[in-house]
This record gives structure tokens, sequence and C-alpha cells, in this order.
């Protein structure tokens, strides 16, 4: 049973009964969403998340509870992550005590606190693999801040000063934070959505940022120009933005990429679950691409093919590697695949197939209590009830191949594909 509070502050607490996710590890996410901030302060995330993460360790450490802490860092929020053994599951239910210091933005951690936050947050950014997605998503979303690439971010990182980060800080302060957990009842979190509306209610004001914008009590201000550019609506994108694939260098034993992007849906679209299984039908060992481009030529070293969902828009992306001289038979390949997928499609089985494997992928994220949390953050953030996650395989069963057939001609025909 999941229950559900939400405060007249704004401040959202989710919790799953404890009986409902049996793991032998419980924990509690609480992270501020990203909507409407400066992009400076998006790009800053990550690295005020580390700060914040070693601070909640700290506070933790002395009120006795043994919880492990991470730093939480997505395209829609920034937050803590905090987890126990199951034998001391209501440790996680502090979280929302030793977050609320932190959330006043006015000092940094003394020592070198920032240094090592810095260090951390680069190091998590440098291994991610997003950048893979980098042009795609900076085609679909522009200056939004689903937009902001790999480069950027890990410049910004580098060179953010303290000022900056306290700007950051400021501005992610004015937001009413989400509480997900994954082993509380009704009584618990309603008293955890009064203490996040107090914190919030007492919150200081705080100098004026850089322009002579204030950040205060009353909420954050700041110039328009600063604002992330919404751009054009994702729904209305259509049509080729960069074309052509290219090789890394000529000649035969030179490698290519080919890379293949088109738009997607956010996360509470109803057509989230037949896409799911267009993309699944695609990618994966068992998916169409990996048959026709390794397992009959062997014509690419690797090969990916996916889908991602964000609050307020999505995307999908196939990658592959190969020769060079193979780059033309592979963007034939795919572009064959992609017309089948979106004109004649596949069969019951093959869509059979792909919702069993969703539904186990689905099930072993799920399994990680910090992955439902931090799942069930997002899912609110989106506005949508963190109950549905629940509702997943249920809703999936309920897809046949026509509407597969009918979401990959509209998400993944000729006329909407971006090929970088």
């Amino acid at each position: 049973m999941m229950s559900r509070e939400r405060a007249p502050s704004g401040v959202v607490v989710a919790a799953l009964d404890p009986e409902d996710l049996p793991t032998a590890v419980v924990a509690a996410t609480l992270v501020v969403p990203l909507r409407g901030l400066s992009r400076s302060t998006v790009l800053a995330a990550p690295l005020v998340a580390d700060l914040w993460a070693a601070t909640v360790a700290e506070a933790a450490m002395r009120a006795g509870a043994e919880v492990a802490v991470s730093p939480v860092a997505a395209v829609d929020f920034a937050g803590v992550t905090v987890e126990a053994v199951r034998a001391r599951w209501a440790d996680v239910h502090g979280l929302p005590y030793w977050f609320s210091p932190t959330a006043l933005p006015t000092a940094l951690p003394a020592g070198d606190a920032v240094t090592r936050a810095r260090r951390t947050a680069l190091e998590r950014a440098e291994r991610d693999e997003g950048r893979w997605s980098d042009r795609i998503r900076a085609a679909l979303f522009g200056g939004h801040r689903y937009g902001v690439g790999h480069a950027e971010r890990i410049a910004y990182l580098r060179a953010c000063g303290t000022g900056d980060l306290l700007r950051a800080m400021g501005e992610l302060a004015a937001a009413p934070p989400v509480l997900a957990m994954s082993a509380a009842d009704g009584r618990t979190a309603a008293e955890c959505a009064a203490a996040l509306s107090a914190a919030i209610a007492t919150r200081p004001s705080v100098p004026p940022s850089e322009g002579g914008s204030a950040l205060s009590s009353e909420g954050v201000s700041v110039p328009p120009s600063a604002l992330l550019s919404e751009g054009p609506s994702v729904s209305s994108l259509a049509g080729p933005i960069v074309e052509g694939p290219d090789s890394t260098a000529a000649g035969p034993s030179s490698r290519g990429h080919y890379l293949v992007g088109a738009k997607g849906v956010a996360l509470g679209d109803e057509e989230k679950f037949a896409l799911h299984i267009a993309w699944a039908v695609l990618g994966g060992r068992e998916g169409e691409l990996d048959r026709r481009l390794r397992h009959e030529d062997a014509l690419t070293y690797s090969l990916a093919a996916f889908s991602r969902e964000f609050a307020e828009g999505g995307y999908g992306l196939i990658y592959g590697a190969c020769r060079a001289d193979a780059l033309e038979v592979v963007t034939e390949r795919v572009e064959e695949t992609l017309e089948w997928l979106a004109s004649a499609g596949p069969t019951a089985a093959m869509v059979d197939s792909a919702k069993e494997r969703l539904i186990i992928r689905q099930m072993q994220a799920v399994q990680s209590a910090r992955g439902f949390t931090e799942r069930m953050c997002g899912y609110e953030i989106a506005g949508i009830s963190a109950g549905r996650i629940l509702d997943y395989p249920e809703r999936l069963e309920r897809v046949h191949a026509a509407q597969v057939v009918e979401a990959a001609s509209r998400f993944l025909g000729s006329d909407v594909r971006i090929i970088g």
C-alpha cells in the first residue's frame, strides 16, 4: 500500500508500506525538482548533491543512525538517498530532519569538503555514458535542461566557485522537496511532510545573487535571461535536424559511428507503454537490430537501442560502432529495420517476448530499495502517483501489436528521425 502526503507548502511525501517491498535494505530519497531553475543551477546540481550528502552523513552519524548516504543527481532532480538494513528500517526516517539544514544556503561546508565533493561529482560525470546522446538531446531539446551536454557540465563543475555554489544552493532551497520512502506508514509520511514544511517556512533570507536578484523565504527570483529556455515543445519537433553518418577517419581500418535519435514521450504519457515495446523489439541481444546487424553479418562492434522518459519529454537512441567501410551497410540495415517496425511490424510472439523482457527488467530495477525510491521521486515530479510504478506490468500487458506499429510510425518514422 502506498501512502502519499502533499502539504500546502508543496512538499510531497510518498511512502510504501514496509511489507510491500520485502528487500533486505530499505531506503529514503529526498530530492529537489530542477524544473524552471537557472542553467547554472542545473549544471551545479550534481556538486550541490554531493555537498548535501556529506552534510547528511555527518548529521546521521551524530544521531547514531546506521545508514549509507549517496548523492542523487538526475535530469529532473537532485538530492540525497539514505539506505539501512531492514532491521534498522526506521533509521531512514531521519532523512528529512538531517537534510533540512543543508538546504539553507547560508554557507558552504568548512575545510576541504567542497574540493572532495567536486572531485566526486567530476568522477561520476566523467563515467556517465549519457554523453552518447549529447548530440541527439541538443537537437531535440535545445536550451531546455534536457539538452545540457556532457562537456558543458564537466566544464562548469570544474570552474564554478563559492558564489556560484551558494546561488545554486539558494535556488534549490526555494523549491519544495519530494521525499520517497520504501518502508514507512501513513503516520510517518505525515510527520515527515510536516517537518519539511516547517523547515521551508523558517528558511532564512540569503544575500542577493549577481545582477540584483534576491533569494528569500518567499522564493527565488532570477533574471529571465538566466532561465533555461523551454525551446519548441517536444511534440512539435519533426524532420531531420542533423543529417549524415560519419566515420572517425578515412580508410577500411578506421571505425565508423552511426547514431539515430528520435523524439519520445514524457514519463506520464499513455503511449509510453507501446513505445517501450517498440524499442524492446529493436534493442537488446534478442532484438531485431542485433539479429540483422550482428548475427547475420557481424557488422557492428557494439550496438545499443533504448528510450528514456523524463518529467517533461523523452527521446530514443540507436548507436552502432562498426568498421568505416561497413557504415553504409549499417545505415541501410537500420533504416530497413525501422521502416519494417513502423509498417509491417512485429508478430504477436515478438511483442510478447519484448513485454517479458521489459517486465523482468523493471522487476529487477525495483528490487533495489534505492532504485525504487529514486524512481518514486521521478514519478512524483512528473505529476504521476508513485503507485503507478507497481502497475507497469499490467499496463504493458494491455498493449497489442497494432499499437506498437502505430507508436513506431509516429515516433520512429523517417520523417521524425534525427541522424547524427
